[in-house]
């Protein structure tokens, strides 16, 4: 089950439906767990063994990694500078992340 997930795609969708899915025009994202399955691609894919999202939005990329499997220690790192709907897409990416029971 991958709820929150969905529901973090449904928020970006909603708040950024231009060009929605075209990383050099509007947003695309996708999410990926420790077996290597992506959200977008798998339906085997499970949000409690998430490892990373990337987001490119606007020709920036965004890549969020868990520092381990059991920490909720994050890596970012961003292509270029931080603009304000970078800011936002980040806030609304960790308000679901952290509504994740991950596997330990």
């Amino acid at each position: 089950m991958n709820t929150n997930i969905e529901n973090m795609v449904k928020e970006l969708k909603e708040n950024y439906p231009e060009n929605w899915g075209i990383g050099k025009a509007g947003l695309d994202i996708d999410a990926f767990d420790l077996d290597e399955q992506y959200f977008k691609e798998s339906n085997n894919f499970e949000e409690k063994y998430l490892q990373g999202i990337c987001i490119y939005y606007k020709e920036i990329s965004v890549d969020i990694y868990r520092k381990y499997v059991d920490s909720n220690d994050y890596k970012i790192e961003v292509s270029d500078f931080i603009n304000k709907d970078i800011l936002n897409i980040i806030d609304i990416v960790f308000n679901h992340l952290k509504k994740i029971e991950f596997a330990s």
